[in-house]
């Protein structure tokens, strides 16, 4: 399942060398990072988790308005291997057809039904048979689970929000190839379910999964 390079211009050069400094310094920090592997640049910050996805300034892969690229955190690296269950009742996926964008992300957006924000994971993976098996690389480095493309999950409570899922490699090449493809994509709000209280979890389904038509850019 979930940093940003800034880039400061001071007046005074001292000003710059002891801002460099300090963006060094943090870029070190104890050696661990949030993986963001295949996640590319846009405005985001996941909410008050500390993932935050890189800036960038091209026009061309910034998506919609509003889309945010949250990367893919601990528990999205964790994220997998779902099963059938009840009928979801903590998000739903509002995206039926959608167009990549060209370096492969794929915009996805997702109403949180609950009452607190639905943190967790979002993946898309193959919705056809036909291309299940094709790709056997993870398209996140240190996944658990070998699917086309992962980030972060975290909406707000009752409310809707773009979230951009970049393509692995492999998959972004099947997209081009076909011109059009079934994409499964299942959003996970296990990490708020498991932040409640035992009590409160009775009757929830945190994963929702609905299959996409994804068209090449």
């Amino acid at each position: 399942m979930k940093g940003a390079t800034l880039r400061w211009r001071a007046s005074y050069a001292h000003l710059a060398l002891l801002v460099i400094a300090v963006a060094m310094t943090a870029g070190c920090g104890d050696g661990t990072a949030t993986s963001t592997a295949g996640q590319n640049s846009n405005t985001g910050v996941s909410a008050g988790r500390g993932q935050t996805g890189n800036t960038g300034n091209s026009a061309a892969t910034s998506g919609p308005v509003g889309m945010v690229r949250l990367g893919c955190g601990e528990y999205c690296l964790q994220a997998g291997g779902y099963g059938g269950g009840g009928t979801p009742n903590m998000t739903k996926i509002l995206t039926t057809q959608v167009t990549a964008l060209p370096d492969g992300t794929v915009p996805i957006t997702v109403q949180c039904l609950f009452e607190q924000p639905c943190l967790g994971a979002l993946l898309l993976d193959s919705g056809d048979r036909s291309t299940e098996f094709v790709c056997q690389s993870p398209a996140v480095a240190g996944s658990r689970s070998v699917v086309w493309g992962q980030s972060d999950l975290d909406v707000p409570a009752q409310t809707t929000r773009i979230l951009g899922v970049t393509l692995s490699p492999c998959a972004f090449g099947l997209l081009s190839q076909h011109g059009t493809l079934q994409v499964l994509v299942t959003a996970d709000s296990g990490q708020t379910v498991a932040a409640l209280p035992p009590g409160d979890r009775q009757g929830l389904e945190p994963v929702d999964g609905e299959f996409v038509t994804v068209a090449a850019p």
